[in-house]
């Protein structure tokens, strides 16, 4: 992710000289987001990362590799042209809930401490592409293939309050 299409664009153009091919690398900058851009080639479980920083203004890099070694050529040109990576990305975005998700969860009377690696993957679990609007229920199905951690009551609460996160940013941003 960067925070200009220039500084994007020099990293496409430094990762095809490293023999990216350029038909596999994708940039999607918020004057683009719109159309749907590039939006195939983002991993489901991402796809929230990538929407947020389109909505700060941000733009998405998404290159696909052949193989480890140059995977690590990879993060390597996109680490010194200033990309911020997926893992700091949604370290900073959860950060900016967590907060609120805290005291939301205390006061339904449990321990967030204890609870919120489980919780946090249920909210994240909520905006899935695949399955984002949909109550619990609804997407149990998939949930139970892809969250290992489906079961437990906090991944539940945090999906619930995911879907309510997701509802609140479709009527923030519907155009």
């Amino acid at each position: 992710m960067f925070n200009s299409a220039r500084d994007a664009e020099g990293a496409r153009q430094q990762l095809i000289l490293t023999g990216i091919e350029e038909s596999r690398i994708t940039i999607v900058s918020p004057e683009h987001a719109g159309q749907g851009a590039g939006r195939h080639n983002t991993p489901d479980h991402e796809t929230f990362l990538h929407d947020e920083a389109l909505r700060e203004g941000r733009s998405v890099l998404v290159a696909f590799v052949d193989d480890e070694i140059q995977a690590q050529s990879a993060r390597d040109v996109l680490r010194l042209s200033g990309a911020e990576t997926l893992e700091s990305a949604r370290e900073r975005w959860w950060s900016n809930l967590r907060d609120a998700e805290e005291q939301h969860y205390r006061e339904l009377g449990f321990d967030f401490h204890e609870d919120e690696l489980t919780y946090r993957k249920g909210f994240q679990a909520a905006l899935d592409r695949n399955i984002r609007g949909k109550p619990y229920y609804e997407a149990l199905d998939y949930l139970r293939k892809h969250y290992p951690d489906v079961s437990q009551q906090s991944f539940r609460h945090g999906y619930e309050r995911g879907l309510k996160h997701y509802q609140t940013l479709k009527e923030k941003y519907r155009k």
